[in-house]
């Protein structure tokens, strides 16, 4: 998968959950199919950082049973980093087959970035946002 698909909808509601999450990171799993979401599953960060995040790994699999289709990407925020994976994401990468997406509130309106994490090489994936409802 070199791109993701999003509708507005749906980056709408990562953004309003990043926003009320903030000054913390927040995070979840993106579903859906042929490099389309179709569903944002909101995770809890356990972490309670504003500098790192970690899913509770009984919310990660209810989320990812919650999954309709195929689990495709992973969301977190940078509240007030940049829109790209620092070392402890790259790190931390553990499913190379995942888009990792990036919103940044460093600056408004919000950047969002996607990325593919495989081995400890990052590649910048494209983002394609969709005024049309995905479902």
């Amino acid at each position: 998968m070199d791109s993701l698909r999003v509708s507005r909808e749906h980056l709408e509601q990562m953004l309003a959950q990043v926003r009320a999450d903030a000054p913390l990171e927040t995070c979840g799993l993106l579903a859906g199919h042929h490099g389309r979401v179709t569903r944002v599953l909101p995770v809890p960060n356990v972490l309670h950082s504003p500098v790192a995040y970690r899913m509770d790994n009984q919310d990660l699999a209810d989320a990812m049973t919650a999954c309709d289709f195929e689990p495709m990407g992973i969301y977190h925020s940078h509240p007030a980093g940049p829109p790209a994976p620092s070392p402890t994401d790259v790190a931390q990468s553990f499913y190379p087959d995942s888009i990792y997406v990036i919103i940044s509130l460093a600056q408004e309106p919000p950047s969002v970035r996607a990325f593919r994490i495989v081995g400890g090489d990052v590649t910048e994936v494209g983002l394609q946002i969709s005024d049309l409802p995905e479902s």
